[in-house]
């Protein structure tokens, strides 16, 4: 309860990270290439102003692990081997969430979040969150259409 919690994320997930009330702080990860020299100094200035005493990285990839290298060495830098990287993104959770003693629930309230979008949530409901990664030349995207498929289906079984 007294801690200070960061969250980097993109800017596409910055008004609903906000709006779940979790986070004291959210930063925006521009993800510069490796070419782009102030946007990397910007950003590692930004990570090594928070002083963070833990880190939770939760993809475990090459470019948040190049932050690392970036962070004072006695940040405690809780994540994953690469191996357990293709874990259902649930169970990774747990996982890195289970290390420091703290129970996670796979299941995510989102009441709040929908009262301060002014929307009723009837359960059953599901979260479509559409949006994938553009690396492997956007391979791991799922397309637009298949998202509204989806979402006509869910209607028609009664799912909000």
């Amino acid at each position: 309860p007294k801690a200070h919690l960061a969250l980097l994320t993109t800017s596409t997930y910055q008004d609903f990270a906000k709006r779940l009330g979790y986070f004291d702080h959210i930063m925006i990860d521009t993800r510069p290439k490796w070419h782009q020299f102030s946007q990397i100094k910007v950003l590692l200035k930004s990570l090594r102003s928070c002083q963070f005493d833990a880190v939770f990285d939760f993809q475990a990839v090459d470019r948040t692990k190049v932050y690392k290298r970036f962070l004072a060495k006695n940040v405690d830098w809780v994540t994953l081997p690469h191996s357990k990287s293709l874990q259902h993104p649930q169970y990774r959770f747990q996982q890195l969430f289970s290390k420091l003693g703290i129970s996670f629930s796979p299941s995510l309230n989102l009441s709040a979040l929908a009262e301060s979008m002014e929307v009723s949530l009837n359960s059953p409901y599901a979260l479509l969150i559409p949006g994938a990664s553009q690396a492997h030349a956007g391979l791991k995207r799922w397309p637009e259409e298949l998202y509204a498929i989806l979402a006509q289906a869910l209607i028609k079984q009664g799912i909000q």
